[in-house]
């Protein structure tokens, strides 16, 4: 890719995200403009939009993207080495990210953060927890 093509596939990045920002954030977006937004990191924004459409329409949705083997996203025409290299940065990100803040801050003094740590942490297999008397955290 020339320095024409990377400078114009740097602005039209950049113009994508300024529109999802003006549309309220990413909430608005479709799971294969999800993907799209971070191969375009690695691919230019077609490139990175068809593989994205190729991996959402393949394994049926984010989620099920990450849970694959990355020999197994190779199979998918146009993943490459560095396509698996940004999703597997974006995987460990979301994996490390529900934890961090908890590191940091005391956890016991907010139950909300209390109850999204364990949620995160084991699943969401308890279903209460016995916090003294008459007291309990309902997960």
């Amino acid at each position: 890719m020339n320095n024409n093509n990377k400078s114009k596939d740097k602005n039209e990045f950049r113009e994508e995200i300024e529109r999802i920002r003006q549309s309220g954030g990413g909430k608005a977006l479709l799971n294969h403009e999800i993907v799209a937004i971070f191969l375009s990191v690695v691919h230019g924004k077609t490139q990175a939009q068809a593989i994205a459409r190729r991996l959402t329409d393949k394994y049926s949705g984010i989620s099920k993207i990450f849970s694959q083997e990355m020999d197994d996203l190779k199979m998918v025409e146009g993943v490459t080495d560095d396509t698996t290299a940004i999703i597997s940065c974006v995987k460990e990100t979301l994996e490390r990210a529900p934890t961090e803040e908890f590191k940091e801050e005391p956890v016991i003094d907010d139950w909300e953060k209390l109850a999204k740590y364990l949620s995160t942490s084991i699943g969401g297999s308890v279903a209460s927890i016995n916090c003294g008397r008459r007291r309990s955290l309902k997960l």
